[in-house]
């Protein structure tokens, strides 16, 4: 913004990819659905959506890194920044479970820092409102290698699935591997559960 001199993050999501799939697009105007209604310093703020004749754009507050970004990089984390960003997701995940959301897509893509070094969640394109502590949809939606088994095996599920993908997150932080591999189609993961 020219005026306040303040940073904006965009991201574009071209509507030709919507067209073709329509399963991607009925996530994204759920996504668009759930973003609005929060509001805290753990979870990624959105400003505004808007869209032109070929994309439609999100526009949230600036990002100055993500998680995985990090850990490609092999940055090995201090005890306290561990702890700093364990804090802050469990502190994003409460305020969800507040609203009554499962996030169901937690991976270091979606953990944001701010310059202040804040530590965000976004990434809520599988994003989904549950009712009396339980998701009543059956579907196998999520991030690869960082889903619980009861997604993988399309069970009734909760917010244990958001606290599942938190725990892999923060070994992954911790040591810098990836617990489960993207080609595992969860073979290795339903055997260790």
């Amino acid at each position: 913004d020219k005026e306040s001199y303040t940073l904006y993050s965009l991201h574009e999501r071209k509507k030709s990819d919507l067209l073709e799939n329509q399963a991607y697009s009925s996530l994204v105007t759920r996504e668009n659905k759930v973003i609005f209604g929060l509001s805290s310093d753990f979870i990624l703020k959105v400003h505004v959506t808007f869209q032109d004749e070929l994309s439609l754009y999100v526009m949230s507050e600036y990002i100055a890194g993500r998680l995985s970004y990090y850990i490609s990089q092999n940055y090995v984390f201090s005890f306290e920044e561990l702890r700093y960003i364990a804090a802050s997701l469990i502190l994003g995940l409460e305020y969800l479970s507040s609203k009554k959301i499962l996030h169901r897509g937690l991976k270091p893509d979606h953990i944001y820092f701010t310059r202040e070094g804040k530590v965000k969640i976004g990434g809520f394109l599988y994003a989904r409102e549950y009712i009396s502590g339980m998701n009543n949809s059956l579907d196998c939606t999520g991030c690869q290698g960082y889903m619980a088994p009861e997604i993988i095996e399309k069970q009734q599920h909760g917010r244990s699935v958001d606290l599942y993908g938190l725990g892999v997150i923060l070994y992954e932080t911790a040591t810098g591997k990836r617990l489960f591999e993207d080609n595992d189609n969860g073979e290795n993961l339903l055997k260790m559960a």
